[in-house]
């Protein structure tokens, strides 16, 4: 009876060690499916959690494009005219019936102790005759007399001098001339409470025609600077500037900072990188 029921516990032992054994491993079967099947959940669900974190980025960013248009063009109308301010003057002239005619002038470089500065030929047009009318600038109390240099009436453009030394606008470099196309420009008045005001707009073509863009142009803007966001100059704000032949609207034509070389003024390392140097060249058309 002992050795019987010696045998039968050692059965029953064995018996229960290999159950219990068996669903060990069946445990360890399913931990590890559950293990593998986890961590490509987690994989799947943190990527999914990461495409959802991106396209949401991106949909903030559409919803916001608007507001940093407006952010770009607040800037700009608010902090560009203390910078270009000392250096864009209200030009004050008459017109060959004798009318009043009012528009802008901006310093490009320096001569003989005073300022060379470009407007529009429109503003000044009857001054290409003798004998014409005066041409002041005037900024606040100041006033100057100018002469009229050079011009050319195809980009319609004009050189004027005046003995008193004037702030530099900086001209923009040929590569950000180049990289320009699609940014906000500014094209800036001599008048307004810090010096000079900016009349936002988006620069959209670039051709050897010269620049196209939507900044709107008054009459107090013909012939000041069209100024990127950095307060460089791009080119000439004019509504005058008609390359096909015709009125463009409102979306206005302007002569970039090569047709002022080569039109009014010698510009030295105009394919360079740096810079843009200007230089009078001889008076006249």
């Amino acid at each position: 009876m002992l050795l019987a029921l010696g045998v039968g516990a050692a059965f029953a032992g064995a018996s229960f060690y290999a159950y219990y054994d068996n669903r060990l491993a069946q445990n360890e079967q399913e931990v590890a499916r559950f293990v593998d099947g986890f961590d490509a959940q987690f994989t799947d669900a943190s990527g999914s959690l990461e495409q959802l974190r991106l396209d949401s980025v991106d949909e903030i960013r559409a919803e916001l494009a608007p507001l940093g248009d407006y952010t770009t063009d607040a800037k700009g109308v608010l902090g560009l005219p203390g910078i270009a301010g000392p250096s864009v003057w209200l030009v004050e002239t008459r017109s060959e019936s004798g009318q009043p005619v009012a528009g802008a002038a901006f310093a490009v470089t320096g001569h003989e102790g005073g300022t060379a500065l470009v407007t529009s030929l429109q503003v000044v047009m009857a001054s290409t005759v003798d004998p014409g009318p005066g041409i002041t600038l005037v900024k606040g109390d100041q006033r100057l007399a100018a002469t009229l240099w050079a011009w050319d009436p195809v980009y319609d453009l004009a050189l004027l001098l005046v003995d008193e030394s004037i702030p530099l606008l900086e001209v923009a470099s040929p590569s950000v001339q180049r990289t320009a196309l699609g940014g906000r420009v500014f094209a800036m008045s001599g008048l307004g409470g810090q010096g000079a005001t900016a009349s936002p707009g988006v620069l959209i073509d670039r051709s050897p025609s010269g620049l196209q863009h939507t900044a709107t142009i008054g009459s107090f803007f013909e012939g000041g600077p069209l100024l990127d966001g950095e307060g460089r100059v791009i080119g000439v704000a004019t509504s005058s500037y008609r390359p096909f032949g015709i009125d463009p609207g409102p979306v206005a034509q302007a002569p970039d900072i090569e047709a002022v070389c080569s039109r009014v003024l010698r510009c030295a390392d105009v394919r360079s990188d740096l810079s843009v140097q200007f230089e009078l060249g001889e008076a006249g058309n």
